[in-house]
């Protein structure tokens, strides 16, 4: 039985959940960047992957994960407001919110 990336993708972002509530940031990391990669279109895997990057101290990072999740997947209009939400919590905490 073949699995579509879809699939694949929700997969590895379910594991890099669990990863990280068995406080594993690097392997949680390595799996929703391969959500990201499976299927760039899901919202879900972008904002996973910022938001364990600003719990990891890399708020630069993180912004830069928002972006390209928001270029990736535009047509995700129900992660607008937690995306935005985190890049004004990540503004705060770097100095560069306006």
């Amino acid at each position: 039985m073949e699995v579509d990336e879809h699939t694949q993708a929700a997969t590895h972002l379910i594991l890099g959940h669990a990863l990280s509530r068995l406080n594993d940031p690097k392997g949680a990391g390595e799996q929703y960047i391969k959500a990201t990669q499976l299927a760039p279109y899901l919202g879900t895997s972008w904002l996973a992957l910022a938001q364990l990057q600003r719990e990891s101290g890399q708020p630069n990072r993180a912004v830069d994960t928002l972006r390209a999740g928001a270029q990736a997947a535009p047509e995700s209009p129900k992660y607008t407001w937690p995306w935005a939400k985190l890049t004004w919590t990540i503004g705060k905490v770097t100095g560069t919110q306006r």
